[in-house]
């Protein structure tokens, strides 16, 4: 069960980082804010969360139910 949603959040992680910045490209953006200073916005910094929070939370819904 572990490597399973491991497997799933590691896939989809960098999946969502990819969506984030393709929506600041279209968007004509650097950064998303200036929160946390050089390291970009605080969007910047959970874009990969976003994502893998639903996955592991589908993977968890398939195991409990």
């Amino acid at each position: 069960m572990r490597s399973c949603s491991g497997s799933g959040v590691a896939l989809v992680a960098p999946i969502g980082d990819l969506f984030e910045s393709f929506i600041k490209r279209q968007a004509s953006t650097k950064d998303s804010g200036g929160l946390f200073g050089a390291h970009g916005g605080a969007l910047d910094r959970l874009d990969a969360v976003l994502f893998s929070a639903v996955v592991s939370y589908y993977i968890w819904a398939a195991y409990v139910h």
